[in-house]
């Protein structure tokens, strides 16, 4: 996600809230506070709400992954064998049956779209 400044912000906002099944977007800052986001502002609350729950979860879904990354190193260390590299965290992706939840994490901030999965609400022609 670019976080060079506003404009590129500005232009990340705009091409997100062009796709035709997004619900809404947060842009999440290091702190777990939502500086920007499509809620209306009766709904302000459920968006500090998603904030601190959906940072909460991109950090402990970084822990898991250092951790395994860290069993995996131990573990290659002692076979000669595998591949040894960094993992990072780059996507994470939630889908019920009415929502769709994409968090793309950042250095600065964590991008969270909250969408229509496709074909959502279509009746099912058998």
């Amino acid at each position: 996600m670019a976080t060079t400044g506003g404009a590129d912000i500005e232009e990340l906002v705009k091409r997100v809230a062009m796709h035709d099944h997004v619900e809404g977007f947060l842009i999440i800052n290091s702190e777990g506070l939502c500086v920007r986001h499509s809620f209306t502002e009766a709904s302000r609350p459920l968006a500090v709400q998603y904030a601190s729950l959906l940072q909460n979860l991109s950090l402990k879904v970084n822990s898991v992954l250092h951790e395994l990354e860290n069993n995996n190193n131990n573990f290659n260390n002692n076979n000669a064998s595998g591949l040894s590299g960094s993992n990072e965290l780059q996507f994470i992706r939630l889908r019920t049956k009415k929502d769709e939840i994409i968090i793309a994490p950042d250095n600065k901030y964590l991008l969270v779209v909250i969408q229509k999965p496709p074909g959502y609400g279509e009746e099912k022609v058998e």
